[in-house]
């Protein structure tokens, strides 16, 4: 796990990372490196958080043979970067040999198997094969991703997504018997608009050449199969007064462990947000039998007058703070809101899951992208920043 931010008003952009992975479950190290440059011709940072790796590649290797592919040819617009490297993915030769692929299935047949025994444990069914239909009705979205040809995907994977089924269902022979539709099971949730555990989330931020104003592109992207690369639709957030109606809207994305940033921003922690709303929901419940359009008419008065405040007394000073900073203040924003949360991190219950140094990458239209903040590889190395992008 990680923890990531960026930070976007009209002057630029600051993104910030811990250094911290997990490895088999409790194992932490923390030299990862998670916020990546190209060219210093490139006005650009690419930022990594979930799997560090795509089908058993590391994404250092890719990100960084992206840059090599580039060089120094610019781009007039962020969309511009993003569809670049999703189609650079996309020709991955690596990614395209047939073993990549056999592995990629095979993990998200384990995690289909996982949620099947998981409905068999919560006795919502009794067989495999309810198991599996419920699934289908509650788990798959309804949108496709990717078009590849079932017939040409069961040819090529299904004896492998058929061993996965049998040897964890070979016990009981009535379970065996349902070996086919858990292949259709897994061909539907592989092109679908769902995304395994092992997906990552990518941020492409920055300037093209044609743009005034930075942006933030973020998105899922999960595996590759017969040439086609399963990403989610991005989320973009810009500040161009253009786009958004004369606003310049600043604003704060944390990405990976989000829940001590939004508490910050919000002044509730999002548990127990969640809490909050079920009780008020349980008390609406309880009351309902007695007048149910009035409580219910109570209820949202009272969710109303207390979203109003988070966002008069929390939200709205923090966005409006936002609008006036500078590049540097942002940077050290940033770098505050990863230590925190590995601050509450280090005094919980939970392993190290962020930790390690921060890296800080500020990006502005006159200067580019300049590290504020960068781990050592080496004792000898000077974090030089803006005089290492120039070399």
């Amino acid at each position: 796990m990680t923890a990531e931010v960026g930070i976007i008003n009209q002057r630029g952009i600051a993104l910030a990372a811990d250094s911290a992975i997990t490895m088999g479950g409790s194992k932490v190290i923390n030299s990862a490196t998670k916020i990546f440059t190209l060219d210093s011709a490139h006005y650009v940072g690419i930022m990594i958080f979930g799997n560090a790796d795509i089908m058993g590649i590391p994404w250092e290797v890719i990100i960084k043979s992206f840059r090599e592919f580039v060089g120094n040819k610019t781009k007039g617009t962020v969309e511009d970067y993003v569809k670049s490297f999703l189609d650079y993915i996309s020709s991955f030769e690596p990614l395209r040999l047939e073993q990549p692929q056999i592995q990629y299935v095979n993990c998200f047949s384990w995690e289909l198997i996982k949620l099947i025994e998981n409905q068999l444990r919560s006795n919502n069914v009794t067989n495999v094969e309810d198991a599996i239909q419920y699934l289908l009705q509650n788990y798959l979205p309804p949108k496709v991703r990717i078009h590849v040809s079932q017939k040409k995907f069961e040819s090529k994977f299904g004896q492998y997504i058929k061993n996965m089924y049998e040897q964890n269902f070979n016990s009981i022979e009535y379970y065996k018997n349902y070996a086919d539709l858990f292949l259709e099971a897994v061909y539907k949730f592989i092109i679908a608009d769902y995304y395994s555990e092992q997906y990552t989330g990518v941020v492409i931020a920055g300037y093209g050449t044609k743009e005034y104003f930075p942006s933030i592109y973020r998105m899922n992207i999960d595996g590759l199969i017969e040439g086609q690369l399963k990403f989610s639709e991005p989320a973009i957030w810009n500040s161009s007064p253009i786009q958004n109606g004369g606003n310049s809207t600043p604003n704060i994305i944390p990405f990976a462990q989000t829940d001590v940033i939004f508490t910050l921003l919000t002044g509730i922690s999002p548990e127990l947000n969640e809490l909050h709303e079920m009780q008020i929901g349980k008390i609406g419940r309880e009351l309902s039998e007695y007048n149910e359009t009035a409580v219910n008419s109570l209820i949202e008065k009272y969710k109303q007058q207390f979203n109003d405040y988070k966002q008069k007394e929390y939200i709205d000073p923090i966005i409006n703070l936002l609008e006036g900073l500078s590049i540097k203040e942002m940077g050290e924003m940033a770098e505050t809101l990863i230590s925190l949360t590995s601050f509450k991190r280090k005094f919980s219950s939970d392993i190290g899951t962020v930790g390690g140094p921060t890296d800080v990458l500020t990006i502005t239209r006159g200067e580019g992208p300049i590290w504020m903040k960068r781990k050592k590889y080496f004792d000898g190395e000077m974090n030089k920043g803006y005089e290492l992008r120039r070399k």
